[in-house]
């Protein structure tokens, strides 16, 4: 390999404008003799956005409208050309070493970022894949529209952090739950608060709907689940059980009630007596998040003790653990095309096979814990928080052909 000294000028040029230039992935020859020789080059200057199939996003046109959204129209075209300059002056280095890529042979461009500003503790899809809603430590939750990476509105009135949001199944309500030991129900399209739910005694960390949209459940570090009628605010009935805090709770497609303590156990519940059906004992440490999967006859959840655990839903038998992440599994979530994803403290997505619990795939980029997760109902993206700030949209699909990426 040659001397890379008259590539760094088109790195740091890059740089400079403000936006991040794209390098090949597809190369092996780079990968394996360029990546370790340029890693704090690469660390500082670039984020790479391709596949192995040796497709590069055309740079220029995507990041750096978005970096400088108030820029004008003259200042803006010299940036994308410093950028498209480097860009192009890559792909050539790298094709004179071997590699097969060319300047034409880009991925359709697919990345958004905007701004949090505030660690994120939750982040949901709505039912009709149009809209993100996220909770974090500004005590808010916040609105995005998945096409344009935009804000769409802010729900203010929690007065603690926003631990836990929920879309009611018609997309038209959606349920926060926050450290203020409240639950509030929003009107999705003018933000209005319409009801305050009162009567946990300590944090609430988690709330769900119910299939029908006529009830929901909320899970609080008192120990207890409450539920409650969606329309009035009613309180309906607590089911105590667990002797500490719950940290998730989940309502299947078959009107059962999931919950995730640090009691170590999940427990399965008939909402209309409050029974507790089930208590699935498998996990070694606090057990974070769970969720049922769409047809409501498989629990996975994730834990401390840093695996998986994927549950038979009428029996509570334990079905299969997933092992691979290096620290505490945050949150869990069901595709609708048989996988699973999980977020993790070691700064990582896992995506598995729900039927044989193999590790398709593991997404990195996230530079702090990853604490929620969730699929889009089509299963074909997926969606991460982080306590680095960042909201990122992921390609479900194995091998990812496309990431989008959303900034805060």
């Amino acid at each position: 390999m040659s001397s890379k000294h008259g590539v760094a000028h088109f790195f740091e040029e890059a740089r400079e404008s403000g936006g991040y230039a794209s390098f090949c992935i597809g190369c092996d020859a780079f990968v394996r003799n360029d990546a370790e020789k340029w890693a704090e080059q690469v660390k500082e200057n670039l984020a790479p956005i391709g596949s192995k199939t040796n497709e590069l996003v055309p740079i220029s046109d995507l990041l750096v409208p978005l970096h400088f959204p108030e820029m004008d129209a003259e200042e803006l075209r010299k940036k994308k050309s410093t950028v498209e300059l480097a860009l192009e002056k890559l792909c050539g280095y790298y094709a004179q070493q071997g590699c097969s890529t060319q300047p034409s042979d880009r991925a359709e461009p697919g990345a958004r970022m905007i701004r949090v500003g505030s660690v994120i503790h939750t982040v949901k899809w709505s039912p009709d894949g149009t809209t993100l809603a996220s909770g974090d430590e500004e005590y808010l939750v916040r609105l995005w529209d998945v096409a344009s990476g935009q804000s769409l509105r802010i729900l203010r009135g929690h007065t603690g952090w926003v631990h836990g949001v929920a879309f009611s199944p018609d997309g038209g309500l959606i349920a926060s739950a926050s450290v203020d030991k409240t639950v509030k129900i929003w009107n999705t399209t003018s933000g209005e608060c319409l009801q305050t739910l009162e009567g946990h005694t300590d944090v609430v960390e988690s709330v769900a709907f119910s299939p029908d949209g006529r009830h929901i459940v909320s899970g609080s570090c008192d120990h207890t689940l409450k539920i409650w009628e969606t329309a009035t605010g009613n309180f309906l009935r607590t089911l105590p059980g667990h002797t500490k805090w719950v940290n998730s709770v989940a309502f299947s497609s078959r009107s059962t009630i999931a919950s995730a303590s640090d009691d170590t156990t999940v427990k399965i519940w008939d909402p209309a007596t409050g029974n507790c059906l089930h208590t699935l004992k498998g996990h070694t440490d606090v057990v974070f998040s769970v969720a049922f999967s769409p047809d409501g006859r498989t629990i996975v959840s994730g834990s401390r003790d840093k695996s998986v655990i994927v549950w038979e839903a009428a029996t509570g038998n334990l079905l299969q653990t997933l092992t691979g992440h290096d620290h505490w599994v945050a949150a869990v979530a069901f595709g609708p095309r048989g996988t699973i994803a999980s977020a993790s403290d070691d700064e990582t997505v896992k995506i598995w096979d729900a039927a044989t619990g193999n590790c398709l795939q593991t997404l990195t980029g996230h530079t702090d814990w990853v604490w929620a997760v969730d699929f889009s109902p089509d299963g074909l993206y997926i969606v991460s928080g982080s306590h680095d700030t960042h909201i990122r949209i992921w390609d479900a699909l194995v091998p990812p052909q496309r990431r989008m990426v959303l900034y805060g």
